[in-house]
């Protein structure tokens, strides 16, 4: 099995790194504020999952962009090591989202359909076994990738005298008859059944949302449980506009291996991954516009932070007058 190592452009590993930044930035913020004691439910703890997914995720395409960069302009094996173990822990990572976004859908769609039972149905316990099962499936799906005997770069000249340097994998599973059965599998449960599953758990959310409103009792209850609704909905919304273009990129190497096209390019592959990190980073929005809870958490985050930054600032003064106060010789 081959790897191409494709050179990165500069700018796209700046731009990449920024976004990075940022999430990395707004995620710290959302895994802390999900987690927090008095705000912790079964939705909270796979919101942070997702953000965490999110960010390793992100940080292994970085990782693989950096690598190809560095090892496309002076090549050596070593970066062949580097982009396997980048790509393996990216697919890794971002099918563990995708699987954690597409439970989270489910579980609300439940709920909704289901007021009285599904609450119960839809607890810690479910939501913990979920996650042990669903990395354990992918952790499956991917560790035959990194199954290999031996690996050696090879440098290529195109017609138009542009070198490109490839990985070649002596893998210890025959990936070079199975590869488009693995690619269509990956195509059809990771990308086009999630999307699936997901659109159909929006609209059943929309659908019962007042249905749900009336078997509440309190008015603020009903209210909330709304809103909440409504939030994950948009969560779903944005997922399923980020994974788009990924999953048409998908599409081709698993019924159009050798059709031409736009977004199998470097440019388009880049298109791809910025779409998906922007939607990353749409989902702190959402949770600032839609949770109350959220919000005063996060007040309350920035003003710990605040009243800190000034406790430091004038324990800092205060030691500096005594210090000088302390070099003034006695009378």
């Amino acid at each position: 099995m081959y790897f191409k190592l494709d050179v990165q452009s500069l700018e796209s590993i700046i731009v990449t790194t920024g976004l990075f930044g940022i999430i990395l930035i707004t995620n710290v913020f959302v895994v802390t504020i999900w987690l927090s004691r008095n705000i912790r439910t079964p939705i909270s703890v796979l919101l942070s999952i997702i953000a965490i997914y999110d960010t390793l995720a992100m940080m292994s395409g970085l990782v693989r962009m950096i690598s190809s960069y560095i090892f496309g302009n002076w090549p050596h094996v070593t970066g062949c090591y580097v982009d396997i173990i980048s790509f393996v822990l990216a697919l890794l990572f971002h099918s563990l989202s995708i699987l954690s976004t597409t439970f989270l859908a489910i579980q609300r769609a439940v709920v909704c359909a289901f007021p009285f039972t599904g609450p119960r149905l839809c607890g810690t316990k479910t939501t913990a076994f979920f996650v042990v099962v669903s990395f354990a499936a992918m952790m499956t799906f991917c560790i035959p990738l990194v199954l290999f005997r031996d690996v050696q770069s090879i440098i290529k000249l195109s017609t138009n005298n542009v070198s490109a340097m490839y990985c070649s994998l002596d893998n210890i599973v025959p990936f070079k008859e199975m590869w488009k059965i693995y690619s269509i599998l990956r195509f059809v449960t990771l990308h086009l059944t999630p999307a699936c599953l997901i659109t159909i758990c929006m609209a059943i959310c929309l659908l019962t949302i007042n249905r749900r409103q009336m078997v509440s009792n309190q008015s603020s209850n009903r209210q909330i449980k709304a809103r909440t609704t409504v939030m994950l909905v948009l969560v779903m919304f944005i997922f399923v506009l980020g994974e788009l273009p990924t999953t048409v990129l998908m599409y081709y190497p698993s019924f159009l291996p050798k059709q031409p096209a736009w977004i199998k390019t470097s440019m388009g592959i880049w298109f791809c991954n910025t779409t998906l990190n922007v939607s990353y980073m749409m989902n702190i929005w959402v949770y600032i516009a839609m949770s109350k809870q959220f919000r005063d958490q996060l007040k309350e985050k920035f003003t710990v932070c605040t009243i800190n930054s000034d406790q430091g600032k004038t324990s800092n003064t205060n030691s500096q007058i005594i210090n000088a106060e302390s070099n003034i010789p006695p009378e």
